[in-house]
């Protein structure tokens, strides 16, 4: 802004200078037709000395003055130069100035445009985590589920249970293999308990069984082709509240929807307009159908 004030500044002083040197040569011309007057004079009156001597005076003061004008005309036009040539140094500043503005808003430009792509990175991606999540909570929540009544009941793994060793008769019969270590043939209560101690089965560390894997738990539910092909209705408050910016797709396509659009498409409401404000404006608390889940994503 200083450089245009300053441009127009020496304009106006160039216009002023302008109007004087035009009135110069104005007054110049004044000066000369005055002399061809007093020349004329001169001519027709010789014989008047006193009109002589006037005449040669006005001469001497015209030429003196149009000298004085010829040396204010030529500083006139050295400051015109003067001034031009600043006029052209401040345009050139100008015209940089521009292009530098230009530059840097190109800069601006690719800076929002790389700016707008990581955003959109960063939002697909924060979709397909979404996506995943919603995934995972699927998966849990068919593992959690109980089996169904159709299906055939698991089978309980089986645990063997150890038979519990009467400690007194280990103790008995090492108490009685110390106190009689010279015995070749043991006694009949001896044999026994060695008998019984051979008959006891041998323990082995617990391994659970693999759990049968031949039932799958199913979900029930109930009008399961009319959910799967229910439509969503059209909701103005949603579509007050959703409407933003385009979204960027999950998938990596072209194709780009504001939230609303995408809410539209795959939220289901139970009823037309059913509510006025957004939360809680759908209701999912019925069993979802067995499809896709890469293929539609739900916001919820």
């Amino acid at each position: 802004m200083s450089l245009e004030s300053e441009v127009d500044r020496l304009k106006k002083n160039l216009d002023r200078e302008r109007i004087t040197v035009r009135l110069q040569q104005q007054t110049i011309q004044d000066l000369e037709n005055k002399l061809k007057e007093y020349q004329d004079k001169s001519n027709t009156e010789i014989s008047n000395e006193l009109e002589l001597e006037e005449s040669q005076l006005l001469k001497e003061q015209s030429t003196r003055k149009v000298a004085e004008l010829e040396t204010i005309i030529k500083e006139n036009n050295q400051q015109l130069l003067a001034l031009r040539n600043n006029i052209q140094v401040y345009e050139k500043q100008v015209t940089e100035n521009h292009q530098e503005i230009y530059r840097l808003q190109d800069v601006i430009r690719e800076l929002q445009s790389s700016l707008t792509e990581k955003s959109s990175m960063i939002d697909s991606q924060a979709m397909s985590i979404l996506s995943y999540k919603n995934q995972i909570q699927k998966l849990q929540k068919k593992l959690e589920l109980p089996i169904h009544s159709n299906s055939k009941p698991a089978m309980k793994p089986y645990y063997r249970k150890p038979q519990p060793l009467k400690q007194h008769t280990i103790n008995s019969m090492l108490m009685r293999q110390q106190q009689k270590p010279s015995d070749t043939q043991p006694s009949s209560s001896s044999g026994k308990e060695n008998e019984v101690i051979e008959q006891l089965p041998r323990l082995q560390p617990l391994e659970k069984p693999p759990i049968s894997t031949s039932s799958e738990p199913t979900e029930s539910t109930r009008v399961r082709h009319e959910r799967i092909h229910m439509h969503g209705e059209t909701c103005v408050a949603c579509e007050k509240f959703y409407d933003t910016i385009p979204l960027p797709d999950v998938h990596d396509q072209t194709v780009q929807y504001t939230a609303s659009e995408r809410i539209q498409l795959h939220s289901r409401h139970r009823h037309r307009q059913r509510a006025t404000t957004p939360p809680g404006f759908w209701d999912m608390e019925f069993g979802s159908p067995e499809v896709d889940s890469t293929r539609h994503i739900r916001l919820t």
